[in-house]
């Protein structure tokens, strides 16, 4: 009796599946094949790695050149090295069991600084603690300057820019004139 109902059960949750997805309601496989080209110079990219639905992938060959499987609605992301990535989305709306594509890939390239390449012989950060690079006497020329002008500004006491200041040299200089002018004037 226990061997009857474990084949009973086991016969219902193997046919389940078949009554909720009838044949007319199965996923339509879709064949997909292209190339992937630079769209800059219209050549062929080789090895250029695509990925459907984010979790299956592969490579496209030598030529550029790739077939895969997919369903409805499914995406496909083309990406290589130095190129933007691609996506394409399997339109629901396809009538076709066959398509072909060609994937135009942008270049993206960035730009990268000076790059230092140094050997690891001891404690790397102490070595790029102590690592100078060649200074320009006008930069040490520029550092002098502004240290002599900070220790100026630090240590003396105002001298223009102060209105009290200014007003003092002023008077002071104008008084001066006034006496010489004064002397030319009675002698």
């Amino acid at each position: 009796m226990k061997t009857a109902l474990t084949f009973l059960f086991t016969a219902v949750l193997l046919l389940k599946p078949f009554e909720l997805f009838p044949q007319d309601q199965k996923e339509k496989l879709i064949l997909l094949h292209g190339a992937v080209i630079d769209a800059g110079n219209q050549k062929a990219l080789a090895n250029v790695h695509y990925l459907v639905n984010g979790s299956v992938g592969g490579v496209s060959n030598a030529e550029g050149k790739f077939s895969l499987f997919l369903t409805l609605n499914d995406t496909v992301r083309f990406s290589y090295l130095g190129y933007s990535s691609f996506d394409l989305v399997l339109s629901d709306t396809l009538l076709g069991n066959s398509y072909i594509a060609a994937i135009f890939l942008e270049s993206d390239t960035l730009n990268v600084g000076e790059v230092i390449v140094i050997p690891r012989l001891g404690d790397l950060r102490s070595e790029f603690r102590t690592l100078q690079s060649p200074v320009s006497q006008e930069y040490i020329n520029a550092q002098n300057n502004i240290t002599t002008a900070v220790h100026q500004g630090l240590t003396s006491s105002a001298t223009l820019g102060d209105p009290q200041t200014n007003f003092e040299l002023l008077r002071r200089k104008f008084t001066g004139r006034l006496e010489k002018y004064s002397d030319f004037c009675s002698g």
